[in-house]
């Protein structure tokens, strides 16, 4: 290691000239920050507040170890919280050594940087032959239960069946999280020991995982096979505190070859009601010895006086005791306490207070974060009063997406559709339900309140002409999909232009509902199951009711990238991001703290003293970190408001007689005094992108928007997934001949089809009719290009490259050492099938580019048509000229995509368009 050798305020004029810039640029690193970057510890832990330059510090401490160290990137695994947040520190790596030394840009990609479960996938995918199953999400994984509960004997683990299907998931997702010994479980909870042994066995027969299972299922594999990743010689783990016993098994395992650099701040460990425990932070030192531990003590976000007030707050932990933060800003920051009679005036006030610093002080909307403990409980006033003034806003929080009018009508037409479907307006009044026609009529209530066009006057008779049609015995419709673009067709769709702001909106979040549907169709559909509409329909009004209602999130404008919006979001949902001004509203007791915290929760007969209860059930300390999470999210203004009454008399949250009042200003009724603030300058974050995704763009930008931005999906055909299957099977097939060498082809090809073939929305006589193609298309390969199979040197072989602003991923399969093939698969594929020639010259050039760019030599490329008759070898030029030609289009479609450039490109390509039926500018 380089010594330090300066004291504070010095130069580096004993350090190598690369050195000082990665430690000096784009700002000049403080002493602590340079020895934690710096270390040459095998264990390092990193101890840094709120608004230190986390990502920075694992940042520069990348761009080192690969620049100075010359550590290969395929050896570093980087573990972050969040997509978001992977994508913020790729961005600045991919940066700093292209300022610092372009020549190692290529290689960057075989770095892995992103969440510990995206990890989780790929290490049972690439090694332990899960490269067929699906992720279910946690609203999938709520719909297959909902689906299956009954047959696994839920019911009595709740007051409901809805909400039995709550609490079983959230107690098999603590056994898997607190990995459980599962002879204790059966022991002392055996009912419900058979119960999750029934579900586990249905997502196997599913090939599904759940983030949990995930998890889980790597730590045993790893277990099991200490060595597999014994190329991981350095594990960064951001958020640390957050983590869970499962996946810091996993961290383990993950870095038992190597250095463990860890990053967080216990003060901010706000998840324990999914299992998170800071106690894994604290006694790090103890797990791994010799540890070297740092403090970052540098705020360099927040004004001093929020600072200040931090600080105070968090020295009323009972744990957690750090050392208190040091404001680097000159700007003493204001914080601001004001009281109303009732939420309705706080409302109005914060709306008026966000006209201002938007019209009067030069702010955009998007600088503006309204924070609260529960957006459910607490924002329907404020956002009536914003949707009233057309103040744009994004709702976060899981109940996001139902605050909208336009999921509002949708959902009850839905609803409708089923024969005694109903509405729950207020899940805090579940019994009061809009039944019957009422349905219908306050659902065009709803559209009408957003859409800005004429009507058709036929609305009403076309959409009974649909229910007519689901409840008759013979209906037409075989998937949620097409119901929905036709009732979208007679809502007037089409009329809604992307580029208006309010019809964009609008736009993204009728994709997220088409999400919805999804999820639950998904969930029915598994297993080969046609549809039942009554049951159907009766299924989603339930679903969409006693869940799907409070836990979808808004589908924002825009990807959220970009979207000039005030954001109204929990403190949860907040973690992680800055404003220049916050609002915390209101904050009373009962609301922040919640009142809900400590109670005892059912886990489903397991007793408490197998694992620690109260930790996932809260209790005030807890609060207390989110209270000072919010406190943290404030840049130059925090102001913090409560009400005295709502039906009976609040009182303030106690957390307000914790902070530092004599800092704190209190407010009138009237605009906010004037305090210095600035715009958030947000820098672009580098963007990534399939290779497919490039060319789905220059198909058309427009079905671009609608399929990979907002979200709309295609029909639930059973044919999907064979062509991912036979992929898959041709995969196995590759490494079978690696395996065993005195294995054929041919042999390998059956082999591999008969034992790994699968697709998920099939079964009995259809799933065989299926596998019999794709064993026809599979045997028909092997037998005309059977040596191509055996001189497969990397199968599905992981890329992912820069180009500018941008990197490009993919999976291929390598030739010898030289030559790149994509497979398309003819056969029962719609979308593979429609791919053009001229199409998967690109894609083939860009994967080619891909491996140019790690040092591979590429003389040749090729496309493999596979069908049941005779498959097809099309050969690519990937010559220097073509190669960077792809690129450079590759780096046209990003330009556009940035610059929202998501015009119609209508042609013959619209007849396979999935879009079409709802597309204004179709052929």
């Amino acid at each position: 290691m380089i010594k330090i050798s300066r004291e504070r305020g010095t130069s580096f004029s004993r350090y190598p000239k690369l050195v000082e810039k990665i430690l000096g640029k784009p700002f000049q690193l403080s002493l602590d920050q340079e020895e934690t970057v710096l270390s040459s510890s095998k264990y390092n832990k990193v101890i840094a507040g709120a608004g230190a330059g986390k990502t920075e510090i694992l940042t520069r401490r990348i761009v080192y170890l690969i620049l100075v160290k010359g550590v290969e990137p395929s050896s570093i695994v980087a573990f972050t919280f969040t997509e978001r947040a992977a994508q913020a520190m790729k961005s600045r790596i991919y940066q700093r050594v292209g300022e610092l030394d372009e020549n190692k840009l290529g290689k960057l990609g075989e770095m892995y940087v992103g969440t510990i479960h995206a990890y989780a996938k790929r290490i049972l995918d690439d090694y332990f032959k899960f490269g067929n199953y699906t992720v279910l999400d946690e609203n999938q994984e709520i719909a297959f239960l909902m689906r299956h509960g009954w047959d696994i004997g839920i019911k009595n683990f709740g007051r409901n069946y809805s909400e039995a299907c709550r609490v079983f998931l959230r107690t098999v997702n603590m056994v898997w999280d607190e990995m459980l010994d599962r002879k204790k479980l059966e022991a002392k909870a055996p009912d419900f020991c058979e119960k999750l042994a029934h579900y586990e066995y249905l997502l196997e027969k599913h090939k599904l995982l759940t983030f949990g299972r995930m998890i889980l299922l790597a730590v045993q594999k790893l277990r099991e096979n200490p060595e597999t990743l014994s190329h991981v010689k350095h594990l960064i783990v951001d958020e640390f505190q957050d983590i869970n016993r499962a996946q810091e098994e996993l961290i383990r395992l993950v870095g038992r070859n190597g250095e463990i650099f860890v990053v967080g701040d216990p003060r901010q460990s706000i998840y324990q009601w999914r299992g998170s425990d800071e106690k894994f932070f604290d006694s790090f030192e103890e797990t791994f010895k010799g540890t070297k531990t740092f403090t970052i003590r540098e705020n360099r976000r927040s004004g001093k006086r929020i600072v200040v007030n931090a600080n105070k707050f968090a020295g009323t932990f009972k744990n957690a005791h750090y050392e208190p933060m040091e404001a680097t800003r000159g700007e003493d920051g204001f914080i601001g306490l004001i009281e109303f009679e009732s939420p309705e005036d706080e409302a109005v006030w914060i709306a008026d207070q966000i006209e201002d610093l938007v019209k009067k002080r030069g702010l955009n909307y998007s600088d503006i974060g309204v924070l609260t403990r529960s957006v459910r409980l607490a924002a329907d006033h404020l956002v009536g009063i914003l949707k009233e003034r057309r103040i744009p806003y994004i709702v976060g929080g899981k109940v996001g997406l139902f605050k909208r009018d336009e999921a509002q009508a949708l959902g009850r037409i839905f609803a409708w559709f089923y024969e005694k479907g109903f509405w729950v307006e207020d899940p805090q009044r579940y019994g009061k339900r809009i039944t019957g026609d009422d349905l219908l009529w306050t659902a065009l209530d709803c559209w009408r309140s957003v859409y800005q066009y004429r009507m058709p006057r036929d609305v009403e008779s076309r959409l009974r002409e649909i229910k007519a049609n689901l409840n008759s015995k013979n209906s037409s419709y075989d998937n949620f999909t097409s119901i929905y673009q036709d009732v979208l067709i007679i809502l007037g769709f089409e009329n809604l232009i992307h580029t208006d702001p309010n019809d964009a909106t609008i736009m993204a979040n009728l994709g997220r509902f088409n999400n919805l549907l999804t999820d639950y169709e998904t969930a029915n559909r598994v297993g080969g199951r046609a549809p039942h509409w009554k049951e159907d329909l009766r299924g989603l009004c339930w679903f969409m009711n006693s869940y799907a209602a409070w836990a979808y999130e808004e589908q924002p404008a825009d990807d959220i990238r970009g979207v000039d919006a005030v954001q109204i979001m929990t403190v949860h949902q907040a973690k992680g991001l800055e404003w220049p001004v916050v609002f915390l509203f209101s904050t009373v007791e009962g609301r922040f703290p919640s009142k809900m915290v400590g109670r005892e929760l059912n886990w489903c007969g397991i007793p408490r003293d197998l694992f620690d209860a109260r930790r996932y059930e809260g209790d005030l300390e807890d609060e207390r970190r989110l209270f000072y999470v919010a406190i943290t999210r404030a840049r130059d203004a925090l102001i913090v408001s409560y009400f005295k009454r709502m039906k009976k008399s609040m009182s303030r949250s106690q957390f307000i007689d914790d902070l530092d009042l004599n800092v704190v200003t209190p407010l009138g009724r009237k605009r906010l005094p004037s305090f210095p603030v600035a715009k958030l300058e947000v820098a672009d974050s580098m963007l990534t992108f399939s290779a497919s995704e490039i060319t789905a763009y220059l198909r058309c930008p427009y079905m671009f928007l609608l399929r990979n931005v907002y979200g709309y999906q295609p029909e639930l055909d059973e044919a999907i997934g064979f062509g991912k299957g036979v992929h898959y099977c041709l995969r196995r097939a590759v490494e079978l001949l690696k395996k065993n060498e005195g294995l054929g082809p041919i042999t390998a090809a059956v082999q591999a089809v008969d034992n790994e073939f699968f697709m998920p929305f099939v079964a009995g006589d259809v799933f065989e009719n299926y596998k019999k193609g794709a064993r026809r298309i599979v045997l028909n390969y092997a037998r005309n290009f059977g040596e191509d199979l055996r001189q497969s040197s990397e199968v599905e072989y992981r890329i992912e490259f820069p180009i500018h602003n941008a990197t490009i991923t993919g999976r291929i399969d390598v030739l010898g050492d030289r030559e790149v093939r994509d497979y398309k698969t003819l056969d029962y594929s719609e979308t593979e099938g429609s791919v053009t020639m001229q199409e998967a010259e690109l894609q083939v050039r860009l994967y080619a580019a891909g491996l140019k760019s790690v040092g591979r030599a590429v003389n040749g490329g090729s496309v493999a048509f596979l069908s049941s008759e005779a498959p097809e070898i099309v050969p690519v030029d990937v010559g220097e000229t073509h190669v960077q030609r792809a690129v450079k289009e590759a780096e046209r479609v990003v330009a556009s995509i940035r610059n929202k450039q998501f015009n119609s490109n209508p042609g013959e390509h619209c007849g396979d368009c999935d879009m079409r039926d709802i597309c204004r500018w179709r052929w």
